[in-house]
């Protein structure tokens, strides 16, 4: 009899024992992580986050979504902060880094307090639905209140259990951003991108004592804002030697340009491949071995943005080049690329 009852007080001292390991908060400092994101694909990225999460089973501390950021924050066990790292680099250029320390005890006092706050906030709701009828239009909005509280509830208790359950726990602040030079809205915002633009123009009915069949153009091309609007400075000069002292064998080309994108076709926001349309008006100043002369003109224009970062832009078009004066025999097609960079 002594036997059993010595076993009973052994087996109840070691249950006691785990009990009250498991009760108690393992204290201590952890790790706390910041890195920052640019992403060239951010679509994609989000897509990216989301698997990730969900494939891993993660607890969200925060999370605050808009059109050219993300930013969460997520609970790990272990201490190895290399997974969130290279994950990180999985989805862009990290531009920062900051690893330091954060201390468990106080995290779980705020999340006792937390879950304390909203306990009696859910009580407060109760209280007041009882005092009112089931059919009063406050009484669902309270109901309401009080389940969204409870969800609030849910999650703060499964965040506190988790930090009191491990030891090795660390949080990771990750924030991934676009990386495009497109605007969110519409507002003009202006930028300094100088560049250069090749082009060759292809007259489409030449006339001998007024244009050649062809001409090749070099130009200073400035953009002024995103979106895009940009001014052009240079000459075209004919890729053939001119024979008639009469046929126009230089033009000096000064205009003003806009494009504009299509929200069908991304509305200029990827990196690669942004389609557009636009237009050119501007002013030529026609020469020859005797005389000079002066046109204006218009070229509506399509084109394609090849590649595009927040400092560097390579772009071509088709554009029409339609004279007012020498319309029949100075129009044509241009064929032209462009490189520009944030200087």
């Amino acid at each position: 009899m002594k036997r059993l009852v010595y076993m009973f007080l052994i087996v109840a001292s070691g249950i006691m024992h785990s009990q009250t390991q498991i009760q108690l908060p393992k204290t201590g400092f952890s790790s706390e992580i910041n890195i920052t994101v640019l992403s060239l694909d951010f679509s994609n990225s989000v897509i990216k986050i989301n698997r990730f999460i969900q494939s891993r089973n993660l607890i969200v501390q925060s999370r605050n979504d808009n059109r050219k950021t993300v930013d969460v924050t997520l609970l790990f066990s272990g201490t190895d902060t290399r997974l969130i790292e290279d994950f990180a680099e999985s989805l862009g250029v990290v531009t920062s880094k900051k690893l330091s320390s954060i201390n468990n005890q106080e995290k779980i006092t705020d999340l006792k307090n937390e879950i304390g706050y909203l306990k009696n906030n859910k009580l407060a709701y109760e209280d007041l639905m009882q005092k009112m009828d089931a059919k009063m239009e406050k009484y669902t909005t309270f109901w309401a209140e009080a389940r969204a509280i409870d969800e609030r509830i849910f999650a703060k208790e499964r965040e506190l259990n988790f930090m009191i359950e491990r030891n090795d726990v660390f949080v990771a602040n990750l924030i991934l951003q676009d990386e495009i030079t497109v605007p969110e809205n519409s507002d003009v915002s202006f930028v300094n991108m100088p560049g250069a633009e090749f082009s060759f123009l292809k007259i489409e009915n030449p006339q001998t004592g007024v244009s050649s069949k062809d001409y090749s153009g070099y130009f200073l091309k400035y953009l002024l804002t995103r979106g895009k609007s940009f001014a052009v400075l240079g000459a075209y000069k004919s890729n053939t030697a001119v024979s008639d002292s009469t046929q126009w064998g230089e033009m000096f080309v000064i205009g003003f340009g806009q494009d504009f994108y299509s929200r069908h076709f991304g509305d200029g926001n990827q990196s690669f491949f942004n389609l557009y349309s636009g237009y050119i008006v501007g002013y030529a100043y026609l020469t020859n071995k005797f005389s000079k002369g002066d046109e204006f003109f218009i070229s509506p224009t399509v084109g394609l943005e090849l590649y595009k970062n927040k400092y560097f832009l390579w772009d071509s078009k088709v554009s029409y080049f339609i004279p007012f004066e020498y319309n029949k025999n100075l129009r044509g097609i241009s064929y032209s690329t462009s490189f520009n960079f944030v200087f």
